[in-house]
């Protein structure tokens, strides 16, 4: 397993993780506020985290640089502030509304990557991106999106926070010359940080929400010990803040901000699990069919470019390269072919019409009656949709992911359609006199 796929998997449990933490933190909800609550969650996680990461330092915390503290006090900010936002913005939206906007990190990540790190994203994780974003849709079925209220600005502004500070652990991490030191470093920095930052929003709750927010007029700030919410605070400082956060700053630098969102995007599907473990409540068919989005979206996330690479690998050992014929005299198939030489840019494919020399020595003599191309790669001979598929894979990039795509299609059905305009394609398209003869610049590709 490589560095990174393990890092990925230690991701996915970090997600685990924050998805676990919803039901136990909303029975806490009641018996405090949020800044109280986030307040003596990070004095805890301060405490615990420096008597288990003590011995791992090479320099003592009065001896951090100030780049460090710097660093963890932005890291600290975005993620506090982040999370107040949110749990604020619950006093006035709907928890389906909530997750959706909290959700949009996975597309807010890649515009955070770009102004930050100054990076593009890849077209894998494009389609990841689209494919999470439908999911959390489904999932979360939000209503009257269009009717925004405080509580929606609040949790979009908590959700651009988390998004900036996913970028900018990488930012961070990735330059240091001891990945582990800056970890332990900044986890340790974040936490001290934050208590102080969750403190001055203990003490102006009451005004932020009588003047600013201006919906409430009576609001009192409230931490009252019940097991709740020491069940709460005990779980959320130990395993989602040390463990957790511990982790993700070791690991996420492994692999990029944008698979990061990704895999973080599984979390609203781990907390309706555990709701539906204790509450016995059934997930909806529109939240499975969300569940499924999300997860095909990490796989084409994590796994798209590997199938790229594959392929890129299997065409460039490939002697010949594989060979596509096609009716040298029909309208639709001769337009295809010019498509196909615009789009191969590489000039990884071949051509041949069915009705040349070539054809007749590979494959078999051709008759008037034959109504489909065929692809000859790796030896193999591929023809009706099938052929369509291997041209998609061979070709590559979006391509091989429309390829990839094409195989949710039952074969029997898209040959169906293939043979359907196959056999009017002379009616529709026309009929040539003579096959079609390349210019000089395509002779290359061309076979007899």
């Amino acid at each position: 397993m490589t560095e990174q796929r393990k890092a990925e998997l230690l991701l996915l449990f970090v997600a685990i993780v924050w998805g676990s933490t919803f039901v136990i933190v909303k029975e806490a909800i009641p018996y405090s506020s949020a800044a109280p609550f986030t307040t003596v969650r990070f004095i805890l996680a301060s405490i615990i985290g420096y008597l288990f990461f003590r011995r791992k330092l090479t320099s003592p915390i009065t001896a951090f640089s100030k780049t460090i503290w710097w660093q963890g006090f932005v890291l600290a900010s975005l993620f506090a502030i982040g999370y107040l936002f949110q749990t604020y913005g619950l006093a006035f939206t709907t928890v389906p509304k909530s997750a959706f906007i909290t959700g949009m990190i996975v597309v807010l990540v890649p515009f955070a990557q770009i102004i930050v790190l100054k990076k593009r994203i890849t077209v894998w994780q494009l389609f990841g991106v689209i494919s999470c974003f439908i999911g959390i849709w489904l999932f979360t079925q939000p209503e009257s999106l269009t009717d925004i209220n405080i509580g929606d600005i609040l949790t979009l502004l908590g959700a651009t926070l988390w998004s900036f500070y996913i970028v900018y652990i990488n930012k961070y991490v990735e330059v240091s010359n001891d990945v582990y030191q800056t970890s332990l470093q900044l986890t340790l920095a974040q936490f001290f940080i934050t208590v102080p930052i969750s403190a001055l929003f203990w003490v102006f709750e009451p005004t932020f929400f009588s003047e600013v927010v201006g919906s409430i007029t009576t609001y009192r700030s409230i931490l009252l010990f019940t097991p709740e919410v020491i069940w709460a605070i005990a779980y959320t400082a130990i395993i989602a803040s040390v463990v957790a956060t511990y982790v993700q700053m070791v690991y996420q630098p492994k692999t990029s901000p944008i698979k990061a969102s990704v895999i973080f995007s599984i979390e609203p599907i781990v907390a309706s699990i555990i709701f539906f473990l204790v509450s016995t409540t059934m997930l909806s068919e529109a939240e499975i069919y969300g569940s499924l989005c999300i997860f095909v979206g990490i796989g084409i996330s994590e796994f798209g470019s590997m199938l790229f690479k594959k392929t890129e690998k299997m065409n460039n050992v490939t002697d010949p390269k594989p060979i596509i014929f096609f009716d040298g005299v029909c309208g639709l198939c001769t337009a295809s072919v010019q498509l196909l030489l615009k789009f191969d840019t590489k000039h990884k494919l071949q051509f041949s019409p069915l009705q040349g020399t070539t054809y007749s020595k590979i494959v078999g003599s051709f008759t008037d009656t034959f109504d489909s191309i065929i692809v000859v790669s790796n030896g193999k001979q591929y023809e009706e949709f099938s052929a369509l598929r291997i041209i998609g894979k061979e070709l590559g990039g979006f391509w091989n992911f429309l390829s990839i795509c094409s195989y949710l299609i039952p074969l029997s059905l898209g040959n169906f359609f293939y043979r359907l305009i196959a056999r009017n394609r002379y009616h529709v398209f026309g009929k040539h006199s003579t096959c079609m003869l390349p210019t000089i610049e395509q002779k290359a590709q061309f076979l007899p």
